[in-house]
């Protein structure tokens, strides 16, 4: 414990204080006055990856000539009824919750797509009540069917009931919008505008429904084509926008949209404004210090698309460096209270390894580790740096003495589990990643999300304990409260 409190003490004063210094001064923008418009994405998985996979927003933002805003409230597993939403009290609590986030940001769009996971009779209901409340705000709202599940041919999956589930929820959104007859409400059929191309040779899914890189870049070229009537030439060429700039505007948006995660779905929300506020209420006050960075970040996209200097942030002084020295291996060994017969080893010891959360050996006999510095949760402005090390014992004297750093991008790793491949599944955050090593150098260079939508209302109780099970069936736990 001694020297856990002590590594991670360092930890923050070196990486992440300063950091938190930035978000404490008061940083202009590069906009004149407040943005015209004001995008709301409103959905499932497909909406909530997209602020990954932003492509998009990217085509959104370089059609607009106007200044512009764009959040993601996007929520894996979520339907109509915003029941993927609510911590303790289901669809009532989360509808409250998007009310009250709609109230906040005050949107001039809304763009929504549901339809994707929830049967017909539950669906209709649920998405006429969530008109109700879109409606009351003088929005404009664009509503998008949920695009079609991708046959793959080598998988023996059937996405006949998923498309036709989909299909009947498409049917639905449209008798809806247009029984309404408001100028303001609009239905684009993505459903039907999706399906030729999930029909090629090119396979633009990893699971028939989970859209990859390329799936998500297809899709939104057709949803903006629809939205704003123009191709993607269109979109590009008068601007002379080369893959490069795009890709640049897209890692701006991303590190916007994240700072908008953060502050819309903070880790460890039980401590910061729930019911055991009492314990770290007090840390709760960091939620609204991202608005500053996030305004930041909408400045610096901004300007790379007008080509405007940003202006000059007040200089961060460097920090206090702190030197200490964790406690000895043999400290740490006479702490243990060890039953007849048993008996403890050192494999591995800081300096090699801080903060361990979750650990697995391989049939190769290294160990895999989670490690987090930035738990309980991340402070405003700080990267998610956590990682996963593999740790070897290569001159067979029980010691560890090689490190490879497998990752280093992840956010609370509560969980890991290395595969006959060469790579590892990971529970980070909100979802279970599967991370690959296609290059042999030991370093992940591909992230799939397997699944999405795990609870992070309590760092205490999020996704764990990731092993295999006699079936070869990746088993792992989610904790709730009882």
């Amino acid at each position: 414990m001694k020297s856990f409190l002590i590594l991670w003490l360092a930890f923050f004063i070196t990486n992440l204080l300063p950091q938190w210094v930035l978000c404490q001064t008061e940083i202009p923008s590069v906009s004149d006055g407040p943005p015209e418009m004001r995008y709301v994405f409103i959905g499932s998985e497909f909406i909530e990856q997209q602020i990954k996979h932003n492509f998009f927003e990217a085509y959104l933002t370089l059609a607009s000539d106007q200044q512009f805003e764009y959040r993601n409230l996007g929520w894996a597993g979520d339907t109509p009824s915003c029941v993927a939403r609510g911590y303790f009290n289901g669809a009532k609590e989360g509808f409250v919750r998007l009310k009250e986030e709609l109230e906040r940001l005050n949107p001039t769009h809304i763009l929504v797509c549901y339809g994707g996971n929830a049967p017909p009779n539950e669906f209709e209901p649920d998405f006429e009540q969530l008109l109700d409340l879109l409606q009351s705000y003088p929005a404009k709202i664009t509503c998008f069917s949920h695009p079609a599940a991708e046959h793959i041919s080598n998988r023996a999956i059937d996405v006949n009931p998923m498309n036709q589930m989909r299909r009947a929820n498409a049917r639905i959104m449209n008798r809806m919008i247009a029984d309404r007859s408001n100028d303001r409400l609009r239905f684009i059929d993505l459903y039907q505008l999706s399906k030729p191309i999930l029909e090629t040779s090119q396979l633009l899914t990893h699971d028939t429904i989970r859209f990859n890189e390329q799936g998500y870049k297809a899709v939104s070229e057709i949803m903006v084509k629809e939205l704003v009537e123009k191709t993607i030439d269109q979109i590009l060429d008068p601007d002379g926008v080369d893959e490069k700039k795009l890709a640049e505007i897209r890692q701006r948006l991303k590190i916007k949209n994240e700072l908008y995660f953060h502050r819309y779905r903070p880790q460890n929300e039980t401590y910061l404004r729930g019911f055991r506020k009492h314990e770290q209420g007090q840390n709760a006050k960091e939620i609204v210090q991202f608005d500053q960075l996030i305004d930041r970040a909408e400045s610096s996209i901004w300007s790379l698309i007008t080509n405007k200097s940003m202006p000059i942030v007040i200089p961060v002084p460097d920090p206090v460096k702190l030197s200490f020295e964790a406690a000895s291996v043999e400290e740490e060994l006479q702490s243990f209270n060890l039953d007849d017969g048993l008996k403890i080893e050192l494999f591995a010891s800081e300096p090699l390894v801080a903060n361990p959360i979750h650990m697995n050996f391989d049939s190769l006999g290294r160990l895999w580790v989670a490690t987090s510095p930035i738990y309980p949760q991340i402070l405003p402005g700080a990267k998610a740096t956590d990682e996963i090390l593999i740790l070897e014992d290569t001159d067979g004297d029980g010691l560890a003495d090689k490190k490879t750093v497998f990752a280093d991008d992840l956010l609370i790793p509560t969980a890991v589990l290395p595969d006959e491949k060469g790579g590892a599944f990971v529970a980070n955050s909100t979802e279970l990643l599967h991370l690959q090593d296609t290059n042999g150098d030991g370093k992940a260079d591909q992230k799939r999300v397997v699944l999405a939508g795990f609870g992070t209302e309590d760092t205490h109780h999020i996704l764990h304990t990731f092993r295999w099970g006699p079936d070869a069936a990746l088993y792992f736990n989610q904790s709730i409260y009882i």
